[in-house]
């Protein structure tokens, strides 16, 4: 047997008593060749809209907003991740509230491998991998930070786990692991624009809201909902194959992140409300030079 049969054996795949074949008679059921759709072309298309958004409209949007030369990047950077982080949390949300496991989370489990997917999770798929895919393409060409190999591993995994939950068919816990991952990005990078505009107040605002936003989702949310589902439920409905443990696997190493992330959002937030001027505790080592030789 070759790597790639060993690889793919159902046994590591998929519950007792199904194969591969089960899901070709599936006439909605996600395939391994939908994966190439979100790499190409929405990643791409992407990493070139990206490219041309930034330097017609947020850099000379920037510009106008009294953003510094030494900043202007990130402005740039905050301002398109912002805009994504909106629209598709937004698409997703509307897309899935409408679902009758949105709430019940025994329902993610319902029917599973047989579960087929709808075109709109579809999309909301489709789209969401393609971001995170323009992400890894753009991350070594964005103003590097502190955390940036932890933040480049953060994309990684984010995509390792939509993908096997893509090839396994248990997008509906994956639509919500993504949605409730998803929404503190939007104050996330709405407060970074505020620093780098210097709306101080706006951005003390922003930082509470990411504050409560991220330990509600990331901490309680997450863990309560999402991996008690994974660890507990799916013993109701079926076996659960190898694949199941690598999907914990990296969700723990994910929580073990946004612990992380956690310390460094809230000592931001204890200290803007101390101080007059909030400041990113990620800032580059450049940064930190620049900020030396001024002094």
């Amino acid at each position: 047997m070759n790597i790639y049969n060993y690889i793919w054996k159902e046994e590591h795949w998929l519950p007792e008593n199904y194969t591969w074949q089960d899901f070709s008679t599936q006439h909605n059921a996600p395939t391994g060749r939908d994966l190439i759709y979100p790499i190409f072309p929405v990643a791409i298309s992407l990493v070139f809209v990206r490219s041309y958004a930034e330097r017609y409209y947020l850099k000379p949007l920037g510009k106008r907003l009294g953003v510094g030369r030494a900043k202007i990047n990130k402005f740039s950077d905050s301002g398109w991740r912002f805009m994504c982080y909106t629209i598709l949390w937004t698409f997703g949300f509307l897309v899935s509230v409408r679902k009758p496991w949105f709430l019940n989370s025994h329902l993610f489990w319902k029917d599973f491998p047989l579960q087929g997917i709808d075109t709109d999770i579809w999309w909301y798929y489709t789209l969401v991998v393609g971001y995170y895919w323009s992400l890894v393409i753009n991350q070594f060409s964005e103003t590097r930070r502190k955390d940036f190999w932890m933040m480049f591993a953060h994309h990684v995994i984010t995509l390792s786990l939509l993908c096997f939950s893509w090839m396994i068919n248990i997008t509906r816990i994956g639509s919500m692991f993504n949605l409730i991952h998803d929404i503190a990005d939007i104050p996330l990078e709405l407060t970074k624009i505020c620093i780098y505009t210097n709306k101080q107040r706006l951005g003390k605002v922003g930082v509470t809201i990411l504050a409560v936003t991220w330990v509600l989702t990331r901490l309680i949310i997450f863990p309560l909902h999402i991996l008690r589902s994974a660890i507990y439920e799916t013993s109701l409905f079926f076996k659960e194959p190898p694949v199941g443990e690598m999907f914990r696997i990296l969700s723990y190493i994910l929580f073990a992140m946004h612990i992380v992330w956690t310390y460094f959002i809230m000592q931001v937030c204890i200290n803007c409300w101390k101080k007059e001027e909030i400041q990113d505790s990620r800032s580059s080592d450049e940064d930190s030079d620049d900020e030396k030789k001024k002094d």
